[in-house]
């Protein structure tokens, strides 16, 4: 009976307070449901495929072949026909079978593509990174869009309860201009203030509709307007300036460099095209005729001759082909090089803008913190002087809604700095964010 009776209570309570929304629930679904996040899983596999397409050249190729054919001559002759010296037929009309076993290893793989192997594992590492840069991206955007959604809940709920000051100040105004003590002006004034904060709250919901929406696009969820939503809790962690210059750690620096070291093994296998190709091949011969029948052919297979050798193929002239593909390997090595410089200059000012903001907002929020303690005391000091009869309701309701002005800003002040605070820990330590936030590494193959 007793669990009964604490089912029905949870589920009692869950249905009054609504659903729960968590920045570590919108995380993982996100990364599942991302399609942005699954093509460049895919490009991942792709290159992986590739890598493994190119370790295959440095192992020997064997090959079975055969061919089966009716032949009639359309002039009948004498003689004798023969392979690698041996008689085979003595007639013209007859079905043949010919079958052999080739194998074929290229020796000159070793020196061409060895490099090549070495380019298609550096562009799958690349890849890995891409996958990385995506999936920040995509988590910078839902962090921001979830800081928006909290922010306005702090909004909307503070909101609520200025509008109800400015309520009970309207009353007392109205009451003390029928005993003739103020002025109609001043209601409307308080009237004003009023509409003024209606036509904000409004927006705040409008605004909290549109950020719904939005998420609901990256999780794949739909999201009622009274979901609760977890705030984002500041860590503290240490993040100084000399951090986040290290860009040698982030993925678009190192996505770029395993570019630029992939082109450079495109290089070096391109300047051993200018080498011969060595080769060594076996062959086994097996041949089966008959006049009458085909399966007479096939019943008299046999074997006829076996071959091994050495080829080697020297490039002599080809028009300046090879010449000019290394040519433009070259430029492409200088490009990425610069577009590497690009890359940390761009980085580079995005973290020094973060690191601004977390700054400033720290101060900000010091300066927050300080003036919400003032308002406090104001107020505390107000409602004595009320109990005294020194000072009027109105007095104190319009310290109570200054006050709440303050802590709203507050509140929004440490969502900030908390959504600056995951940036920097999405930027600087990835592959911890991911494993505090998602449990499971990304970017898989």
């Amino acid at each position: 009976m007793p669990v009964i009776i604490i089912i029905f209570a949870l589920l009692y309570f869950s249905a009054a307070y609504g659903e729960m929304l968590t920045y570590k629930d919108v995380v993982r679904e996100t990364i599942k449901t991302s399609a942005r996040v699954k093509v460049k899983g895919e490009d991942i596999n792709i290159s992986e495929a590739n890598y493994r397409q190119s370790v295959s050249y440095l192992y020997p190729e064997l090959t079975l072949n055969s061919r089966i054919e009716k032949f009639d001559t359309l002039k009948q002759q004498g003689g004798i026909s023969t392979i690698s010296g041996q008689v085979i037929s003595g007639t013209r009309d007859e079905w043949r079978t010919t079958l052999y076993l080739m194998g074929e290893y290229y020796l000159s793989n070793w020196y061409r593509k060895f490099y090549d192997v070495s380019y298609y594992e550096k562009l799958k590492e690349a890849s890995i990174y891409d996958c990385e840069i995506e999936t920040k991206k995509v988590l910078r955007e839902i962090t921001d869009i979830y800081s928006a959604l909290y922010e306005a809940k702090i909004k909307l709920k503070f909101s609520g309860d200025i509008i109800k000051r400015l309520e009970g100040i309207i009353a007392f105004k109205k009451r003390l201009f029928k005993d003739g003590e103020i002025s109609y002006e001043d209601i409307l004034k308080a009237e004003t203030e009023m509409v003024n904060a209606e036509k904000e709250r409004t927006n705040i919901i409008k605004d909290l509709k549109e950020y719904l929406g939005k998420l609901s696009w990256y999780t794949g969820r739909t999201y009622k307007e009274d979901v609760l939503i977890d705030e984002l809790v500041l860590q503290g962690k240490p993040f100084t300036n000399e951090i986040l210059k290290k860009i040698e750690n982030i993925a678009e620096y190192k996505a770029r460099l395993k570019e630029l070291e992939a082109l450079k093994e495109k290089y070096k296998s391109i300047a051993k095209n200018f080498l011969p190709d060595l080769s060594v091949y076996g062959r086994y011969d097996l041949y089966g005729s008959n006049p009458d029948t085909l399966r007479g052919s096939f019943d008299d297979v046999r074997k006829t001759a076996f071959s091994a050798g050495f080829f080697a193929t020297i490039p002599l002239f080809d028009g300046g082909k090879r010449k000019w593909e290394r040519v433009r390997t070259v430029h492409e090595i200088r490009k990425q090089e610069e577009y590497i410089k690009s890359v940390t200059e761009e980085k580079g000012r995005d973290l020094d803008a973060l690191y601004v903001n977390y700054s400033e907002l720290s101060k900000t929020l010091k300066h927050y913190m300080e003036l919400t303690d003032r308002y406090r005391k104001m107020l505390n000091i107000t409602k004595k002087a009320f109990g005294l009869g020194e000072r009027s309701m109105i007095d104190v309701l319009e310290i109570e809604k200054d006050t709440l002005s303050i802590e709203r800003d507050l509140k929004v002040t440490e969502n900030s700095k908390a959504t600056i605070e995951k940036k920097i820990f999405l930027e600087t330590e990835y592959g911890n964010f991911i494993t505090e936030f998602y449990g499971d590494r990304t970017c898989k193959y």
